[in-house]
């Protein structure tokens, strides 16, 4: 009896929400030969707060309010004009931002005490909150940061001007201030000022009411092709920066259409819909309504005139019409007086947020959404309808009120019944999709599902029915209050996997992720568990660090192929040294453990793993940073006695550095010390001695046997004499000389040990080959060799692909002194080499003038900076610094340098000075 009751309940259920289906099509409002809706998304529940046990009610006017949301049904941020949060609530609220996830919960309160008038509240496309005061102080809020707000002040950067007006465009900021100058900062984590345009027209003022309403073309939009800008003038027309110039104009369109004062303009969201666009809009004071398309120049536009007076503001529904949004209603106006109008049920205003598909209004009790009714719910429940979804929908209905003729109304479809049935459920699973509600949703997915019996077998496939259901749960999980994203499946369609899942980790919701990968079959979920361990070490401040590391590494295991440099950084950030150093021991990169190493001042650690891996370039770095952070001599040479091998590494990093700074002792010291330890240890003196009995012998020799060996380990060294011997190594010597045609003895002799690693397949040979030491195995053949095809013949040998083979011929040209040479090979090869490389080649091999040529390429002017003080070139580190405007770069040079700087200062800055009023003059 209970079984039949449930049933019967389930069946009553499905009836009423036929009819409500059914009667859909009267809540429509038709614009033209286009009909738009509006429907409730959920109720909202930020008027009443619960904290703790107690209960807070907080009445608040929208409409007098500062509210920002953030896109695809993200977040809503909320705050008084004034800078009070919510004017209406109780103490415990006021001076707060309000944070609400989109169903209106209370999710964060950020405390708000700044003097300086709010000039813009708005986020970015990565869902970071900005707040802009007038006093040139920026202020972001991160997702999921808990109040922690990241301050910048730019006033001295915008010559201490009041800041009127800011946009965000993307994750950028454009700013206006009071001294008639745009500015951009493209990094909001360096909050570095660019100024865009020097002044606008001073004769006409800005309109104070539309600052909030500038629009930004990028340059794959613009007509111009480069980024412009546009706002309303307060005397009529239209400011327009490009290239750095603001003029006024006042028509539009590739056929002018004049407009007077504008009083708003709006543009339609990116990705919105299938059409050219985005598109303009702008309402001028004479009532008239004016679309155009993006080329403000070329492209098409129209104008239609309303008569129903000025909106407080415009707004896109989605890519296909403009909303005039008035006190308690939106009217999406066309021309010749057509309209379709939704009044809001919001007695204390309401807000409107264009989306991708349509337009979000937040109301005092409830969310809403209007949108244009896609053609696929059209076809399915517009009344009378002959399409066969329609007739599905119809059969659907007979048969859960048990009405035999069900089944007639399915065969009634014509002779192509099984084409066009199949075209119906197609049409039934799309419109299934453009449900917001999942009660409507299930119906219709059902209905398709109940069609697709009466078709032969093989004639319907399956599987897209089963990816929308599976795209459905997805995106209605996303609903509960729990994540509280009202994001249609339109919007959720416009993102990609992987950019859906980024969102969700953005608010640490891990584990809707992982089930995401594992519904959509997506591979290399690394990224999530990144991500959580990261969370982890943040959120778990004092728990044991044993506890934390085996929590996390358990978790970690069921990810293979991790990397594990973010989470060794993370860990290293909250102070978890043990955690970060047990955690590089599972990263497979070299490069990746050794900066997270040097960061945390392990510096034997780093040394041991980079000698290990007869990674030279890698132990020079890590010796360079160790001075660079004043390590005392004594303790350098006493990391490097402490790792076998890096002696050998620090004598040849001292005897190079000296060629090219002769007057530095440090290295003199460096140098001499690590020399006697390395020959004075007992443990070496065997294999220098069976060297010696091969026929090397001298002492200079086997000197210079030990720098040129520097790559590898000491105790390497009796294997090292053994494969020297060997008649594998032999046989690879007769086989190398046809390429070499030199009579160098010392030099074949090395090719020769070389060789022989290489053909005895040694882990030793492996790891020096793979090293960045292939420049000191071809070099030891004939240096010569490598400039002429026969040094070709010698790179195959080896195995040395283009790139490779490019940097030995640079670094033999360098060591031969032909620069004649090594310039030729740049100019023909063209390598997409970093200038780094270049600058410290010559450097080595001591042209310090064409070292400055290359350090000057260099981006980063702390690096050329460096460089350049390495090579005592004062005059052009000091010029790098007074260009770059950085005072701390200059207090270096002071510090490192002997010699007065200030005449260098001065003549640095005539310098810029002639340069900027060069390029002011010029354009």
């Amino acid at each position: 009896v209970g079984s039949v009751r449930c049933v019967q309940e389930t069946d009553t259920r499905m009836m009423d929400i036929a009819d409500k289906l059914q009667e859909m099509s009267s809540e429509w409002a038709q614009r033209g030969n286009a009909n738009y809706r509006m429907f409730k998304m959920c109720d909202l529940q930020w008027t009443t707060f619960i904290i703790g046990s107690e209960k807070y009610n907080s009445e608040f006017e929208i409409s007098g309010s500062l509210v920002a949301c953030a896109c695809y049904g993200g977040p809503i941020a909320v705050m008084n004009r004034k800078g009070n949060f919510l004017s209406g609530g109780t103490h415990l609220l006021k001076d707060h931002i309000g944070i609400f996830n989109a169903c209106g919960k209370l999710t964060d309160k950020v405390p708000w005490k700044e003097k300086g008038d709010v000039v813009r509240l708005e986020y970015t496309a990565d869902e970071v909150l900005v707040i802009v005061t007038s006093d040139g102080h920026i202020h972001m809020l991160k997702p999921k940061e808990e109040g922690l707000m990241v301050v910048r002040d730019i006033s001295k950067k915008i010559e201490n001007s009041i800041i009127e007006g800011a946009k965000v465009h993307e994750n950028s900021l454009l700013i206006l201030t009071a001294m008639k100058k745009i500015y951009i900062i493209e990094d909001l984590n360096d909050c570095e000022p660019k100024t865009i345009c020097e002044a606008y027209s001073a004769e006409r003022s800005l309109l104070a009411s539309m600052i909030e309403e500038i629009i930004v073309l990028d340059e794959s939009i613009s007509g111009s092709k480069s980024m412009e800008i546009l706002f309303p003038c307060a005397e009529g027309g239209l400011y327009r920066v490009k290239d750095g110039e603001a003029i006024v104009i006042n028509a539009i369109g590739e056929k002018p259409i004049n407009f007077e004062k504008i009083l708003h303009i709006a543009i339609s969201p990116p990705n919105a819909g299938e059409k050219k666009g985005p598109f303009l809009a702008f309402f001028t004071e004479s009532e008239d309504i004016i679309i155009g398309e993006c080329n403000i120049d070329g492209g098409k536009a129209l104008k239609y005139t309303t008569d129903e007076g000025a909106p407080d503001s415009l707004v896109w529904t989605g890519a296909e019409t403009v909303g005039l949004v008035y006190n308690d209603r939106v009217i999406l106006a066309g021309p010749n007086n057509t309209k379709a109008e939704f009044y809001v049920e919001s007695f204390k205003g309401f807000y409107c947020y264009p989306e991708v598909d349509g337009i979000r209004i937040l109301a005092n009790t409830a969310c809403f959404f209007i949108e244009k009714v896609p053609a696929v719910v059209e076809a399915a429940f517009t009344p009378a309808s002959l399409d066969p979804s329609a007739h599905i929908i119809s059969a659907y209905q007979k048969y859960l009120a048990g009405d035999p003729r069900a089944e007639d109304t399915l065969k009634s479809i014509k002779e192509d019944s099984n084409k066009s049935l199949s075209e119906g459920i197609n049409t039934l699973i799309k419109a299934a999709t453009c449900e917001f509600t999942p009660e409507y949703q299930k119906y219709i997915l059902k209905a398709a599902s109940f069609a697709k019996n009466f078709l032969p077998p093989g004639q319907f496939n399956a599987e897209e029915l089963v990816q929308t259901v599976k795209h459905l749960r997805i995106v209605n999980q996303l609903h509960v209050q729990k994540y509280g994203r009202l994001m249609t499946y339109a919007q959720y369609k416009k993102l990609k996997p992987k950019q859906f899942v980024k969102i969700l980790m953005r608010y640490h919701h891990h584990f809707l992720s992982n089930e995401v990968y594992k519904y959509l079959n997506m591979e290399d979920k690394s990224v999530i568990y990144e991500d959580w361990a990261i969370q982890k070490l943040r959120c778990s401040r004092g728990e044991p660090e044993e506890k934390l590391f085996e929590d996390i590494k358990k978790k970690l295991s069921e990810c293979p192929n991790l990397s594990y440099k973010k989470i060794a950084l993370a860990a290293e950030k909250e102070g978890r040294n043990e955690i970060a150093l047990s955690l590089l021991k599972n990263e497979d990169s070299i490069k990746d453990q050794v900066p997270i190493l040097l960061g945390m001042k392990q510096y034997i650690p780093a040394l041991n793993i980079a000698t290990t891996n007869c990674e030279a370039d890698i132990v020079y770095g890590i010796i360079s940073e160790m001075r660079k952070a004043e390590v005392p001599m004594v303790d350098i040479i006493s990391a490097c006695a402490a790792v076998e091998g890096a002696i050998s590494f620090l004598v040849s990093y001292a005897q190079q550095r000296k060629m090219i700074n002769p007057s530095d002792d440090t290295l003199s010291s460096i140098f001499e010390i690590a020399r006697r330890l390395d020959q004075k240890n007992p443990a070496h003196q065997e294999p220098f001695r069976k060297l010696s009995a091969y026929g090397i012998g001298e002492v200079e020799e086997i000197d210079q046997l030990i720098d040129n060996l520097h790559v590898v380990h000491i105790k390497d060294l009796e294997k090292r004499v053994s494969l020297l011997l060997t008649k594998t190594a032999k046989t690879s010597f007769q086989r190398i000389k046809p390429f070499i045609g030199a009579d160098m003895d010392y030099q074949l002799m090395k090719s020769h040990e070389y060789l022989g690693m290489k053909k005895k397949g040694t882990d030793l040979g492996e790891k020096f080959l793979r090293s960045d030491s292939i420049f000191n195995t071809i070099m030891l053949v004939n240096e010569k060799a490598v400039l002429t095809p026969i040094g070709e013949g010698i790179a195959k040998k080896l195995n040395l692909d283009r790139k490779q083979y490019t940097l030995v011929r640079l670094r033999a040209a360098a060591k031969c002194n032909d620069w004649g040479q090594y310039m030729e090979i740049i100019k023909k090869e063209k390598p997409k080499i970093n200038p780094q490389f270049f600058a410290q080649t010559c450097m080595e091999f001591g042209n310090k003038e064409l070292a400055i040529i290359f350090i000057k390429q260099i981006t980063s002017p702390d690096d050329k900076v460096s460089m350049l003080l390495d090579i005592e070139a004062h005059k052009e580190a000091i010029e790098v610094a007074v260009f770059a405007a950085k005072q701390e770069l200059i207090d270096e040079i002071r510090a490192r340098v002997k010699i007065d700087i200030d005449p260098f200062i001065q003549e640095a800055l005539q310098k810029r000075k002639k340069q900027a009023h060069f390029i002011t003059k010029n354009y």
